[in-house]
């Protein structure tokens, strides 16, 4: 397949994705974004984007994960922030959160004007939340990708 990235994955893991010899290919027109697996915010936020996904653009992994220990290595990028790979170009912070907004369905999309807040104040504020996350929210024992349900097919495991 053209344009698109073959990531191995569990073969009892059902994905609605296109498989390649037992990997799970992930088009150049998905955007893939990374979290941190066992992160309560982190989780409720994936869930919270998934639902408003209306093109169905967006792809999930956990950082913990295999999959997403493999873009983490491709892309060489730390695993400390959530991390979007989108048109070949990976983001982190509140560059990726963002990016995120961008692909959403109308209203979400108009905050991508946050854009204009200058990226040091913005990864600021990031920092701080992603700093106290587990304080303030909680911490999950189980990774978010053994969760089953509707939004499954958005999960790379």
């Amino acid at each position: 397949l053209r344009g698109a990235h073959c990531f191995s994955s569990d073969a009892s893991y059902r994905h609605s994705l296109h498989r390649c010899r037992n990997r799970v290919v992930v088009s150049d027109d998905h955007v893939v974004v990374l979290v941190d697996g066992h992160c309560s915010l982190c989780k409720g936020w994936t869930y919270w984007a998934a639902r408003r996904d209306g093109y169905d653009k967006l792809r999930f992994a956990s950082q913990q994960s295999r999959t997403g220990g493999r873009f983490v290595e491709k892309y060489e990028i730390g695993d400390d922030s959530v991390i979007v790979v989108a048109d070949g170009n990976a983001y982190t912070k509140s560059r990726a959160i963002l990016e995120v907004l961008r692909v959403l369905t109308w209203p979400w999309p108009i905050l991508y004007v946050g854009i204009l807040i200058p990226w040091f104040i913005r990864d600021w504020a990031y920092s701080v939340i992603a700093r106290n996350r587990h304080r303030w929210f909680g911490r999950e024992e189980s990774d978010f990708c053994e969760v089953d349900g509707d939004l499954d097919h958005k999960l790379l495991g």
